[in-house]
C-alpha cells in the first residue's frame, strides 16, 4: 500500500507515540543505530508499507537541532560527550545521545539524516532529500537582546525560513522543469517543532514585563501563522 505525504504525517506521528511512556519505569531499548527502513517499519509494527516520501526539511529548536548551533556564536553547543554517544559513538551537535525525533522520521521514511542547514556543502549535496534547519534554543520571534547577550546567536524561524528559500533555489536546478519540482515538494514534509523558548526562556527574560500571559499566546499564535504563511509561500 502506497501512502502520500499526508498520510506519512499521521504515520509518523505514531513515532511520536512509541517513544512517549506514561512511567518513567518503562525503559524501552531504541532501535539500532544502522537499522534499515524495512526493519524499522517491521519494528514499529508498521510491516507492509509503502512510504512515498523524498524530503523532509526540518524547523525548531533543540528538540531537532542536529547541529547548526555548531556554525553559530553561541555557547549553546552540544557537540562534546555525553552527547552522541549513541549516535555512532561521536557528538555531533545534537541536544540528546543518540537520534532526534527528525532523524527516526528520516529512517522510517528511508531518507538519510537531514544535515545542518549552515552545513553548506552537505546541505547543497542532500537537498533533494532534506535538510535539517533547527537551532537550539530557536524561537518563533528573535531572541530577545538579554538572552542574546548571554547566550549568544541562534537561528530564529525567520533565520531558518531564509535558508530554506536558499534551499528552494538550489533544489529548482535539480529539475527538469517547475512541474516536477512543484511535485517533489508537494510531496515532502516540512517539519516544524518550536515555541517552547518563546514560552519559557524569552518570556523569563525579558517579554513578561511586555505583555500579559493571554495577549503574549495571542500574539505568538499570530506571529506564528504569518511565518507558516510565508514558508507556504516559498
Amino acid at each position: 500500500m502506497d501512502f502520500s505525504c499526508h498520510v506519512c504525517a499521521s504515520i509518523f506521528s505514531l513515532i511520536l507515540d512509541f517513544f512517549t511512556f506514561g512511567s518513567v519505569d518503562i525503559v524501552v531499548k531504541p532501535p539500532p543505530f544502522n537499522i534499515t527502513q524495512t526493519a524499522l517499519l517491521h519494528y514499529m509494527k508498521l510491516g507492509g508499507i509503502t512510504i512515498d516520501l523524498p524530503a523532509i526539511y526540518a524547523f525548531g529548536d533543540s528538540f531537532i537541532d542536529p547541529g547548526n548551533n555548531n556554525f553559530l556564536n553561541t555557547s549553546l553547543k552540544s557537540n562534546y560527550t555525553p552527547y552522541g554517544i549513541d549516535f555512532d559513538g561521536k557528538p555531533t551537535g545534537r541536544v540528546t545521545n543518540g537520534r532526534t525525533i527528525v532523524d527516526f522520521l528520516a529512517q522510517v521514511a528511508g531518507l538519510p539524516f537531514p544535515p545542518p542547514a549552515l552545513d553548506a556543502p552537505e546541505a547543497k549535496k542532500n537537498c533533494r532529500t532534506g535538510v535539517n534547519y533547527g537551532s537550539a534554543s530557536g524561537g518563533i520571534l528573535p531572541s530577545p537582546p538579554p538572552v542574546k547577550q548571554q547566550f549568544g546567536h541562534v537561528l530564529s524561524l525567520d533565520e531558518q525560513i531564509a535558508l530554506f528559500e536558499k534551499t528552494i533555489e538550489d533544489l529548482k536546478g535539480q529539475f527538469e522543469n517547475e512541474e516536477s519540482f512543484a511535485q517533489h515538494m508537494d510531496k515532502s514534509l516540512l517539519f516544524i517543532h518550536i515555541g517552547g523558548n518563546d514560552l519559557g526562556v524569552y518570556w523569563d527574560f525579558e517579554l513578561h514585563s511586555k505583555y500579559s500571559l493571554e495577549s503574549y499566546s495571542l500574539f505568538l499564535i499570530d506571529e506564528f501563522s504569518k511565518r507558516l504563511q510565508v514558508n507556504h509561500a516559498c
